[in-house]
């Protein structure tokens, strides 16, 4: 296993560190003040303010939530329904405001053979 520093939410005081493993990898969200720890199975993308941030998890059977995002202030976990979405992985998550992102992601059209394409979805969270 390897682990690297990959930045710091300066605002929070929270480090990323990445442990790559021999067939995963993980990223830990260390608080600086209270030692708490998040383990995500994707980089973190954090909103304007900090006060959320969103990142992907694994997606074994189509339908299962693919994307995960976290209040930080209240610390409660949301998932993303990916009903309708098929989505393969996550590319990239593009904060617009506090409560809505833009995510990219790999998906596939089971009624055209399997054909894969990028696109975006918008994701708006309840105030």
């Amino acid at each position: 296993s390897k682990y690297s520093y990959e930045g710091e939410n300066m605002k929070l005081q929270i480090y990323v560190v990445e442990g790559t493993f021999y067939e995963w990898q993980r990223y830990y969200l260390i608080n600086e003040r209270t030692g708490e720890i998040d383990t995500l199975e994707y980089f973190p993308y954090y909103s304007p303010t900090s006060l959320f941030y969103a990142s992907g998890i694994s997606n074994f059977n189509i339908g299962d939530p693919c994307l995960v995002y976290k209040n930080l202030i209240s610390k409660r976990s949301f998932n993303v329904d990916n009903h309708n979405l098929h989505i393969n992985f996550i590319l990239e998550i593009r904060w617009i405001d506090d409560y809505s992102f833009l995510c990219w992601i790999d998906t596939y059209d089971s009624s055209r053979f399997n054909e894969r394409r990028n696109r975006y979805f918008l994701v708006e969270i309840k105030k």
